[in-house]
C-alpha cells in the first residue's frame, strides 16, 4: 500500500476518463493528460523563441510539456489536437488510413534505435515523434482549422524537443541536432506561407491558441514576432548578400511597425517587448555590419 502511495505521488500525468474514438481507425482509447498541481512544474522565464523554460523537479524530475499536447491514436497513429481530432473530413479519412504503415515507417526511422510506441507512457522521444507525425496529419484537414499556422507551431516545438533530445542521448545528438535544424526550416516556410494566406483572407488565424508555447498564447503579435525571428534565425540558408540585406531591412520595418520600436512615444508595455528590441538590436547590428562592408545604406 505504501509503495502505491509513492507512486502514485511521482506520477505526473493520468489517463482521461473519457474514452476518445480514433475516426481514422475507430481505436478507442485514453488520452495521457499531464497532472499540473502540487508545484509539478517550476517555471522560469520564456527564452527568445517563445518557448517556457522549467526546472527540473527535485521530486518530479524535468517535465516537459510539449510532449503532452498531441492526440495520437496508438494504433494508427493518426495525430492531432484534442480539439481538432474529430475533425478530419470524411473523404480524407481513407487516404490517412492508407499511409498508416508509411508514417510509423518514416517516424521510426527518425528514432532508430529509440522505439517509439503510443501504448506506452509519453516520454520526451514519443513527444517529439507526436509533432512529425500532426505536421504529416495536417496536411489533410481544412483551411478552416487554420492548419498551416499550427503545423508552423508544431515544426517550432519538434524543434525545441529534439534539441532536448539531443542533450538527453549523446550518441545520437549529431542525428537530433540536424532534424532540429530541419523543423526550424520548415517552422519559418509554414510561418511564412500562413501569414501569405492570412493576408490574402484564405486562411483566417484569429481564434487559434498561437501559443507558441503551452503555457501563453500571444496571439497575434507573438505570431508576427516569431515570423520575423525565423526569417532572421534562418537568413544563414541565403547565400546573396544584398537579398539577406533586404531580409534584415524588412523584418527591421515590420518590428518598427508592429511593435513601435525605435518610436519612444509608441511604445507598448507587455511580456514580449523586451525580447522583441533585443531583436530588432540584433538585427540592426548585423544589418550595419554589412551595410559598413559593403558600402551601402537605405
Amino acid at each position: 500500500k505504501a509503495q502505491k502511495h509513492m507512486a502514485e505521488n511521482k506520477k505526473i500525468s493520468f489517463a482521461a476518463k473519457d474514452p476518445t474514438t480514433c475516426p481514422v481507425c475507430n481505436e478507442i482509447f485514453h488520452k495521457e493528460t499531464l497532472l499540473s498541481g502540487r508545484g509539478r512544474l517550476i517555471a522560469r522565464e520564456i527564452n527568445p523563441e517563445l518557448r517556457r523554460i522549467y526546472d527540473p523537479n527535485p521530486k518530479f524530475g524535468l517535465i516537459i510539456p510539449q510532449a503532452y499536447s498531441l492526440t495520437v491514436c496508438p494504433n494508427c497513429w493518426y495525430t492531432a489536437l484534442g480539439n481538432d481530432f474529430s475533425l478530419l473530413a470524411e473523404e480524407k479519412v481513407q487516404e490517412v488510413m492508407n499511409l498508416t504503415e508509411y508514417r510509423k515507417r518514416m517516424v521510426q526511422a527518425v528514432f532508430n534505435p529509440i522505439i517509439i510506441d503510443f501504448y506506452q507512457p509519453r516520454t520526451l522521444a514519443n513527444g517529439a515523434a507526436s509533432y512529425l507525425l500532426a505536421l504529416s496529419t495536417y496536411s489533410f484537414f481544412h483551411h478552416t482549422v487554420a492548419p498551416t499556422v499550427k503545423r508552423g507551431i508544431f515544426a517550432l516545438r519538434a524543434a525545441w524537443l529534439f534539441g532536448d533530445l539531443a542533450m538527453e542521448q549523446p550518441k545520437l545528438k549529431e542525428k537530433f541536432y540536424k532534424i532540429q535544424e530541419i523543423m526550424y526550416l520548415k517552422s519559418t516556410k509554414f510561418y511564412n506561407n500562413s501569414y501569405d494566406l492570412m493576408i490574402k483572407n484564405k486562411e483566417r488565424i484569429d481564434g487559434v491558441n498561437l501559443g507558441p508555447d503551452t503555457d501563453t498564447n500571444y496571439g497575434y503579435d507573438g505570431f508576427m514576432y516569431l515570423y520575423n525571428y525565423l526569417n532572421f534565425k534562418t537568413s544563414y540558408t541565403e547565400p546573396d548578400i544584398l537579398k539577406k540585406t533586404e531580409t534584415y531591412r524588412e523584418i527591421r520595418r515590420n518590428i518598427s511597425k508592429i511593435f513601435g520600436i525605435g518610436k519612444a512615444s509608441k511604445e507598448r508595455p507587455g511580456p514580449l517587448l523586451n525580447i522583441v528590441r533585443d531583436l530588432y538590436d540584433e538585427v540592426t547590428s548585423y544589418l550595419t555590419d554589412i551595410e559598413e562592408t559593403l558600402d551601402i545604406n537605405e
